[in-house]
């Protein structure tokens, strides 16, 4: 992150001015620069909804993120699944699960079309978001639709982005983290489900 700063003395004396150990406000006000500092081109702060394969949207300061996940073939199930840090992991069986500095919390485990699946994201860990076709319908053939919604930002996108994937069971649509939310389509080899 510290590499999009711009290299002028003004932006460190910024940094280190801001840094005070133990501090709220301090940390709040070194992750809107680093925010701030992001170049442009590689990051969204408006819905859009064309939303793209790496696209990466802007996370506002202390703000929540919702992830809700809709479909629409009837008989089938999809699973929204998050994983934490330290192999913690919030799904059907374990619908939330607290972190240093939040929680992550799934709404209900909806077992047919539309849903939806929601998936609430509070703190500042890195969260990794999955959809899971628990029936046998791979995720690309019962059209799956993913919400991302964090303050101003409210953007709808289909799953999965690319057509490959279409035969696919998992796939990592979302990594959270505390200044970002990037748009992932990537198969993911068989997770254990019980």
């Amino acid at each position: 992150m510290l590499d999009n700063l711009k290299a002028d003395a003004h932006d460190r004396a910024h940094v280190v001015r801001y840094m005070r150990p133990g501090e709220d406000d301090s940390l709040n006000a070194f992750r809107a620069l680093i925010a701030a500092r992001i170049p442009s081109e590689s990051v969204s702060n408006s819905a859009d909804q064309s939303t793209n394969l790496g696209q990466v949207f802007a996370r506002e300061l202390g703000s929540d993120v919702r992830v809700e996940l809709t479909w629409e073939r009837k008989g089938v199930d999809l699973d929204l699944h998050a994983e934490l840090p330290n192999n913690r992991t919030v799904d059907f069986r374990n619908a939330q699960a607290n972190t240093e500095t939040g929680a992550i919390r799934l709404e209900e485990d909806i077992r047919d079309a539309p849903g939806p699946e929601i998936l609430h994201i509070s703190g500042e860990e890195t969260v990794a978001v999955y959809v899971h076709a628990y029936s046998a319908d791979g995720i690309g053939t019962v059209g799956a639709k993913l919400r991302v919604v964090c303050g101003h930002l409210d953007s709808t996108m289909a799953i999965p982005f690319l057509s490959v994937n279409t035969d696919s069971r998992w796939c990592l649509v979302l990594i959270v983290d505390s200044i970002k939310i990037q748009v992932i389509d990537e198969n993911c080899p068989p997770r254990p489900v019980s």
